[in-house]
């Protein structure tokens, strides 16, 4: 549900747990995971704290590929996402 959402990519975009999962397989899943499926007023939230961290991370390249086409699809669409809304 959105409220899940809602309450819990704020704790995954948090720095020390972005350092801890950008680091990590299938940490790297859940922040890819994140930015599908986060509500659009959270997108900017992960883009922020995120894209300081991707030269640092192994996963890097996917995760910030991942951010930017969700950022691409929220500025052209207006918002949604893969959570199925409507």
């Amino acid at each position: 549900p959105d409220e899940v959402r809602t309450l819990l990519i704020p704790l995954v975009a948090q720095p020390e747990a972005l350092d801890v999962l950008m680091q990590d397989a299938f940490g790297n899943y859940v922040v890819q995971s994140c930015i599908d499926h986060s509500p659009p007023q959270l997108v900017e939230l992960l883009r922020e704290h995120i894209s300081p961290r991707v030269a640092r991370s192994p996963y890097g390249y996917r995760i910030d590929t991942k951010l930017q086409r969700r950022v691409k699809r929220n500025g052209r669409g207006g918002g949604g996402g893969k959570d199925g809304g409507g």
